[in-house]
């Protein structure tokens, strides 16, 4: 478990007991340890929240911070496959230096890639660009005692809505 976690506007004012997610293929035992003793839980990324939308009910969260990782990465078509813990600036390291930059980014490169399109962030040029869930292809939404869901524009569209899969 990890130190105790908060929201970055640290209102309110409730502390989360972390509990570790390292690897994606055990993230569905993680979540179903989490659950059996604490009854509620949410994913928790890099706590870049302005309110209490990462915070869970129980006090207990899933810690997404370690996984941030690429799974695979087509810089030559500007298409990545990552983990949700990753952080927009881990994500913008590799980017910049292959002449890439994201469409959209929030006033925070800290917030994760999960909490980006969870929250479906945006940028100042939302006018032009839109939000960040505008430039997803597809995502998997893995829930307890689900098998994992692929989110497109094809596959479960209604969950690849941003605002949709928060509460799903």
């Amino acid at each position: 478990m990890s130190a105790p976690l908060y929201s970055w506007g640290r209102y309110p004012q409730v502390a989360q007991q972390g509990h570790d997610c390292e690897a994606v293929n055990r993230l569905s035992a993680h979540i179903s340890e989490t659950l059996a003793h604490h009854h509620t839980s949410l994913p928790f990324g890099n706590g870049r929240s302005y309110g209490d939308s990462c915070l869970a009910s129980s006090g207990h969260v899933l810690d997404m911070r370690k996984l941030d990782r690429f799974i695979a990465a087509d810089w030559q078509n500007g298409v990545v496959q990552l983990e949700a813990g990753m952080t927009l600036s881990q994500l913008l390291a590799a980017a910049i230096p292959r002449g890439w930059f994201l469409p959209v980014t929030p006033g925070t490169q800290f917030v994760t890639i999960g909490g980006a399109l969870a929250n479906d962030v945006h940028g100042k040029n939302h006018h032009l660009r839109g939000t960040f869930g505008c430039h997803v292809m597809r995502f998997e939404l893995i829930r307890h005692g689900e098998p994992p869901m692929v989110c497109s524009a094809v596959e479960n569209p209604f969950f690849s809505l941003p605002a949709s899969a928060a509460w799903a």
